[in-house]
């Protein structure tokens, strides 16, 4: 599982995470559950890395990239709003579930999406 496909998990709980100093906080801490605790203690470092902002711009999606997105799309028979959030998400960042992702984050997420649902 991806640090962004956990944060959105972890969200989906109702539990919020930030990286504070290379430590997760968790809020709030009556919502984290055993197995969410474990969730997280055991996959700290992808979970930092998808909270952390980004270090420098992304080079712009290739068109290989750019069509299992689209592919994605299809399936998931997005309209075209959330067609350009994604991808402005892709080159950005931006909120996903609750959580704000990195750019690279968001990529992860969208790319781990269309491996997933795209055959």
């Amino acid at each position: 599982m991806t640090g962004p496909a956990i944060l959105a998990r972890v969200e989906a709980a109702g539990v919020r995470l930030r990286a504070d100093s290379g430590r997760i906080v968790v809020a709030p801490r009556e919502a984290l559950t055993d197995e969410l605790r474990a969730l997280i203690r055991s996959n700290k470092p992808a979970l930092l890395t998808a909270l952390a902002p980004d270090p420098a711009p992304l080079p712009p999606l290739t068109p290989a990239e750019r069509d299992r997105l689209i592919a994605l799309a299809v399936v998931w028979q997005m309209d075209a709003e959330d067609i350009q959030t994604m991808f402005r998400q892709c080159d950005y960042g931006g909120e996903g579930a609750g959580t704000y992702f990195t750019a690279a984050g968001s990529r992860a997420f969208w790319f781990g999406q269309a491996d997933e649902h795209v055959r």
